[in-house]
């Protein structure tokens, strides 16, 4: 859960009449202002591409799903990196067999560097864990800004393809994430609860952003069930929230998915499991799409979440 930005009781007392003058002196106070000037650096040529990983409910298989892209992709070659940034205790180690004591929140606080929390994963998939902290910049000291979001962004250019498990889509916590990525692939199963869930996630998407969401529908064996699923989601969408989505397609269900989560291996790495097989298809696709040039994926999220607390800062100093 987002921690709220909190002001002390001297520095409510403290705003002065004029709201912008009051405003401005609390932006310089917290320091959280300093990620949006970071966005005027100069786009590159070449930059890594973002999947956001999400569901309208949890149970969904997205972390799986997120994991096993990664690995498909890295064994293609792809210089992947996985960030773990779903709500609450990390996971996306343990399903790999490693463990992360360390995390981006030590970056965060000074006390580790981030080549010391990144986990080495099958693929060659370089894994990050403790991401929340990106929807909370404010936790971050403001001697340690500079160098956290330079590292950061100095990952980001050695990476192919950069994959985010962002949890359950919980508005507006998760919209940082949602809105800076390339693609975000929702993951629904067959259903009608997480359908409904489902649906109520692309009606946030269809206000607040712009790039377009893939169906991924899990635990469903037969192609017709699959494609019915899509098609009713699809022309609700369209019909109701003039948003086209993406059809990606399903995994079935099969046992080596459920044994690699006890074995704490992804299954991608069996290719004799006929799911490895969709995973490598969803990836080959991927890995031949191109985006156009545009900023850090790190810095637009930063500056996202810090309007989102400049916002607020505002609704404090009005009340």
């Amino acid at each position: 859960m987002t921690l709220p930005l909190t002001i002390t009781e001297s520095e409510t007392l403290a705003i002065p009449c004029d709201q912008a003058t009051g405003l401005r002196s609390l932006k310089a106070q917290s320091g959280i202002a300093w990620f949006k000037g970071q966005q005027d650096v100069a786009l590159s040529e070449s930059r890594c591409r973002v999947i956001v990983v999400t569901s309208g409910k949890g149970g969904v298989g997205k972390s799986t799903y997120a994991l096993n892209l990664a690995v498909a992709l890295g064994e293609m070659g792809q210089r992947v990196l996985l960030l773990d940034a779903a709500e609450g205790v990390s996971h996306l180690d343990l399903m790999c067999g490693l463990h992360s004591y360390w995390n981006l929140e030590h970056v965060g606080s000074g006390a580790r560097q981030l080549a010391e929390v990144i986990l080495n994963c099958p693929g060659n998939v370089k894994l990050l864990t403790g991401c929340r902290l990106l929807l909370q910049p404010e936790l971050i000291p403001a001697p340690l800004r500079t160098f956290f979001i330079e590292q950061l962004a100095q990952l980001e250019k050695s990476c192919d393809t950069l994959i985010v498990d962002a949890g359950t889509a919980s508005f507006p916590v998760v919209y940082p994430f949602v809105k800076a990525a390339d693609r975000i692939d929702l993951i629904t199963t067959p259903e009608p609860t997480s359908i409904a869930n489902t649906y109520a996630v692309l009606k946030h998407l269809s206000v607040r952003c712009q790039n377009s969401a893939g169906i991924l529908i899990t635990s469903c064996h037969e192609d017709q069930h699959a494609e019915a699923i899509f098609e009713r989601l699809a022309r609700t969408s369209r019909t109701f929230l003039q948003y086209g989505i993406e059809k990606l397609g399903k995994l079935g269900y099969h046992e080596d998915v459920i044994t690699s989560i006890g074995s704490r291996t992804p299954f991608v790495l069996k290719t004799s499991c006929p799911v490895s097989a969709q995973i490598r298809r969803f990836a080959g696709k991927w890995a031949t799409r191109s985006f156009a040039p545009r900023k850090s994926f790190f810095r637009l999220v930063l500056s996202e979440t810090e309007e989102k607390a400049m916002n607020c800062i505002h609704a404090t100093a009005i009340t």
